[in-house]
């Protein structure tokens, strides 16, 4: 991952060199939980958002090609949500759905993430 990230950023033509760091908060009988850090300059990058998304989601990407998981235990949320169509299937995502609609029809719990993300051009019934 760190090498992805490292590669990433010189492909970016971006200033200096990327601080990528990694620690390990939990330990499991199946595997760890590692958190990765990025540090990097953003002077003269004309668009610093777009550089670190592009090399976030390059690095999400990785860790899921190698069997890493794509949320801990801080949920999929808004910047993940574009890697659910590739993990779970569309049969899954329905059911996921139709739950949440069941339990929470007004979609006041977790409006707008991840698998219930609603249509950004819909009105979200004043919520």
């Amino acid at each position: 991952v760190k090498e992805r990230v490292r590669k990433e950023h010189a492909d970016r033509c971006l200033p200096g060199k990327p601080f990528v760091g990694c620690r390990v908060t939990q330990l499991y009988n199946e595997g760890a939980c590692l958190y990765f850090y990025l540090c990097m300059s953003c002077n003269q990058v004309p668009d610093p958002i777009k550089a670190f998304s592009g090399i976030e989601l390059s690095a999400r990407q990785d860790i899921l090609d190698r069997g890493g998981s794509l949320s801990h235990h801080h949920g999929v949320g808004k910047i993940r949500a574009s890697f659910l169509p590739s993990l779970n299937s569309s049969a899954f995502q329905d059911v996921q759905q139709k739950i949440k609609e069941g339990v929470d029809p007004l979609n006041i719990f977790g409006a707008r993430n991840g698998v219930y993300a609603a249509d950004a051009s819909s009105p979200q019934d004043g919520h």
